[in-house]
């Protein structure tokens, strides 16, 4: 079996001695980066495509933070090791990347966020 060369991701090193950090990421480091996109997204709001953009990069952001978290959590003390912790919460991430793609106008029916019928403008 061949093994994944760690010399490649440096940042592995410190994920390796302390697992905590993927935790601390997952819980601390999406919403941040959901912050630094919210306010990027309003430089190209003025594209039509940018509400499907913003669709799904916020959707799986946030059903990463959710998910990922609470997953994290668990394997952590379940004394999993912090690369694993690393590739778990990059397929939770991939995952549900690929769910929003999909099911976006699923996703844009269920929040409400079509403007012909959204129930909060009337």
């Amino acid at each position: 079996m061949t093994a994944l060369p760690y010399q490649s991701l440096p940042f592995l090193d410190n994920i390796i001695e302390t697992p905590i950090l993927m935790v601390a990421w997952a819980a601390f480091g999406v919403p941040l980066v959901i912050f630094l996109l919210i306010l990027l997204s309003k430089l190209y709001r003025q594209y039509k495509i940018s509400s499907y953009i913003d669709t799904v990069i916020f959707s799986s952001l946030f059903f990463t933070w959710i998910v990922g978290f609470i997953l994290l959590i668990f394997l952590l003390f379940a004394n999993v090791s912090g690369v694993k912790l690393y590739f778990i919460w990059i397929t939770v991430f991939v995952s549900s990347l690929v769910f929003s793609i999909i099911n976006n106008r699923a996703l844009v029916k269920y929040l409400g966020l079509l403007d012909e019928k959204n129930p909060l403008k009337k």
